[in-house]
């Protein structure tokens, strides 16, 4: 059972530690204008406009609820009780789901349909393994809790 308990630790570092790879390429005729991090997107990362001055953005309310998420279940992942698995379960859901949201929400940011400039956005693997790795951990969990003996 301990070797469960560094597993659903690991995830979580994993998690962790993509964030700080590139999540989205902001491009304007397949040009790429922007990057962002997902620890860029859930502090707020910088731009730079047409002036050439930096501009800082706003922190994305969906990137920074699944960076905390992540981080408390990776603190409380060392306890081994279906408490606390029933938590990070549940903090996995919310990630999860804030990943999903966060998707739409960019969408939605960089091409607003009454937008004249059209702004492509491309979602990177780090973003996509965040979701996958999250998912895994959801099903993992639920079979441990089924478990009768933790």
């Amino acid at each position: 059972m301990k070797e469960i308990a560094k597993l659903k630790g690991i995830i979580f570092v994993i998690i962790i530690i993509l964030f700080f790879f590139p999540f989205v390429d902001i491009k304007c005729n397949n040009q790429k204008l922007y990057e962002f991090t997902g620890f860029e997107l859930a502090t707020g990362g910088k731009t730079i406009d047409y002036n050439g001055e930096e501009q800082k953005t706003e922190p994305n309310r969906y990137a920074s609820l699944v960076l905390i998420l992540t981080f408390l279940s990776l603190l409380i992942s060392f306890i081994h009780n279906r408490l606390m698995i029933f938590l990070t379960t549940i903090f996995s859901i919310a990630g999860f789901a804030s990943m999903i949201l966060l998707y739409y929400d960019l969408k939605k940011q960089v091409s607003p349909p009454d937008s004249m400039i059209v702004l492509e956005i491309d979602f990177l693997i780090p973003y996509f393994a965040v979701l996958v790795l999250l998912f895994v951990y959801i099903v993992f969990s639920f079979y441990i809790l089924t478990m009768k003996k933790i």
